[in-house]
């Protein structure tokens, strides 16, 4: 899988996962952009499969409403 870098993280995240789920997934992991270690994110996404979206702190982006 190849996904050009978007403009910036979050919509970067947005692209991996619609590139790697094109028929969307049962779990999504969604994480604080505030948080600059999203090792733990990567950690639990091995106990379910699903992309992990970066998001603002306390608030859900439009951008990665699909």
């Amino acid at each position: 899988m190849l996904v050009t870098p978007a403009a910036d993280r979050y919509k970067t995240a947005v692209a991996v996962s619609e590139a790697a789920y094109p028929e969307g997934a049962e779990f999504v992991y969604l994480v604080s952009g505030a948080n600059p270690n999203l090792v733990d994110s990567l950690a639990a996404h091995n106990f379910r499969d699903g992309p992990v979206l970066i998001t603002e702190n306390a608030s859900l982006m439009l951008s990665i409403i699909g």
